[in-house]
């Protein structure tokens, strides 16, 4: 056993874990951070084989071979960290199709707007990191490639090997077994992003892929002198009503938003619809209920934003509509939202919050509808033409907490000091906790209901239309297993005409609409085109729920 001992080259095995390291991890959300993860990364699998075949032809030591590898693979780990990290700090994954036409003005921007030392810092601290890691990859790589050639006569390696081969390509084919062995490759998302700019190159490839569009031919006439507001609100998902548990907590907080639509002169009607993905992915719901496509699978969406296809942002524009996306968690640069082709995009930096910041995404919902009022109040004194506003709400994501204090005195929320110090000390007092979701969901809804009631019940100068449109159900931590993808939508509005027309479609009074689903978002889209137009007719329920 001693002697058996003696000959496992520890120091390979030690650079084989190393990296497989370097290619399977996931972020630490909220941060830049990472940690590491207990699986088989893909492109590490492939650099053994391809060692191993090398040491047949006996050129695995090669310093040439070695030193060219290192930098692929080292591409790879910066492929691989730039896809779980963009997604967690900016909500999103990278798009060679769109990021990549604006990395240059990104990059010229940051450096007109940085000192010539910082600029000339970060420089050398990138080009430090890229040749020290060069060199690591390089070490471990050479450490391993030693070892390949005994290996490549050995019959245990090669079983081993084909073992492993085996459980990876049943992940790639879908095998949900393997899904908890094999961390995902990242050459399957280049792959991806080839295919997309491939296929942006011109309309007839993104036809091929993507299903046919409804007709953007509504005249709207039904709506044509309202503000029409399109809130996705967060995580609200059917188990808010359909869980005997949720429904009961949530009842009070629901009974006041219904006595504020009363008091405010609204009538509401709800349904349920499907969403097209749950616990994340709230830009799915957006791009379906926006384009009438089908987004339950992922890989259209980028192909979407790619294309020149009719959206309900551009049909609203184009009948006289000034149309606002008030987007508070998009910190960043939003390329593709040139697709939606908003008049006016209010993100982050221009909502100017200056308060507290409640956990990760920061700004209350409250303030940032307070805020759009404000900038719009200027705006309308100019060309007075109704709004139509697509607000992705943030304060009811995950995790949560903390929740911020209700404000009842809207003007303080633009102030210096828009919530009370003792309350908001007491609210982030409380940190989030993943292993308990269910309470600090139900008073993020709370909180959502609360300010949806009192800001409908705040004078405006013009009719308002309201939808309500949950995005996708919480995490299952909240729901429990086995949970519909069902989410509640809900219109809100004095007009008795359009209140008419949409409960023929199968909306029913109140804000407690009972399952099943009667349709999904690209349904839900054609309802709102006729129920929106002067004499269209309305659809009946059944949109393939």
């Amino acid at each position: 056993m001693t002697d058996r001992l003696r000959r496992v080259p520890w120091a390979a095995l030690a650079a084989a874990v190393v990296l497989n390291a370097t290619l399977a991890f996931e972020n630490w959300w909220p941060t830049p951070a990472i940690v590491p993860l207990a699986q088989l990364a893909p492109e590490f699998l492939g650099l053994w084989l391809l060692l191993l075949v090398a040491a047949i032809g006996g050129v695995a030591t090669r310093p040439r071979l070695i030193s060219l590898v290192a930098a692929c693979y080292m591409a790879l780990v910066i492929g691989r960290y730039a896809d779980v990290t963009s997604p967690a700090l900016y909500g999103r994954p990278l798009s060679w199709h769109w990021d990549g036409k604006h990395l240059p003005d990104l990059i010229a921007g940051a450096i007109a707007q940085s000192a010539p030392w910082r600029v000339a810092a970060i420089v050398l601290g990138i080009a430090v990191g890229i040749v020290a890691g060069h060199r690591l990859l390089r070490w471990l790589i050479a450490l391993l490639a030693r070892a390949a050639r005994p290996a490549s006569r050995s019959a245990l390696a090669w079983s081993t090997t084909a073992l492993a081969t085996a459980v990876v390509v049943a992940y790639l084919a879908g095998v949900q077994a393997t899904w908890s062995w094999v961390s995902p490759p990242v050459l399957r998302g280049w792959w991806q992003q080839a295919a997309l700019v491939w296929a942006a190159r011109s309309p007839e490839n993104l036809d091929e892929v993507l299903p046919p569009s409804p007709a953007f031919d509504s005249d709207l006439g039904a709506v044509a002198d309202a503000d029409v507001v399109l809130i996705f609100l967060e995580s609200y998902g059917a188990s808010t009503i359909d869980d005997a548990v949720l429904a009961h907590d949530l009842e009070p907080g629901r009974r006041k938003l219904g006595e504020a639509i009363a008091r405010s002169g609204n009538t509401v009607v709800s349904a349920q619809i499907r969403s097209p993905t749950f616990a994340g992915g709230s830009w799915l719901t957006h791009a379906a209920l926006l384009t009438g496509i089908d987004t339950a699978d992922p890989a259209r969406y980028p192909l979407l934003l790619a294309s020149d296809r009719d959206n309900l942002v551009k049909r609203f524009r184009a009948r006289g509509h000034r149309t606002i996306g008030l987007m508070p968690g998009m910190r960043g640069s939003w390329p593709e939202g040139s697709f939606y082709d908003y008049e006016q995009l209010i993100t982050a930096s221009e909502l100017d919050y200056r308060g507290p910041r409640f956990g990760f995404w920061q700004i209350p919902d409250q303030y940032s509808i307070a805020r759009l009022e404000a900038l719009s109040s200027a705006a309308a004194e100019v060309d007075g033409r109704p709004r139509f506003i697509v607000f992705p709400t943030i304060t009811s994501h995950i995790p949560f907490d903390p929740v911020p204090p209700l404000q009842p005195d809207w003007t303080r929320l633009l102030g210096p000091t828009p919530f009370d110090p003792a309350e908001v000390a007491r609210v982030l007092a409380r940190s989030p906790d993943w292993l308990a979701l269910r309470d600090p969901y139900l008073r993020s809804l709370v909180y959502s209901f609360g300010w949806i009631g009192d800001w409908l019940e705040r004078p405006t100068e013009r009719e308002r239309v309201v939808l309500i449109v949950g995005d996708h159900q919480p995490a299952a931590q909240v729901t429990g297993r086995d949970a519909s993808w069902n989410v509640p939508v809900h219109l809100i509005t004095s007009n008795t005409q359009l209140l008419d027309r949409i409960q023929r479609a199968g909306f029913a009074p109140g804000l407690a609409p009972l399952s099943p689903a009667i349709g999904d978002m690209p349904w839900l889209l054609r309802v709102l085109l006729d129920v929106f137009d002067s004499h269209a007719p309305v659809p009946a329920p059944g949109g393939h729920p």
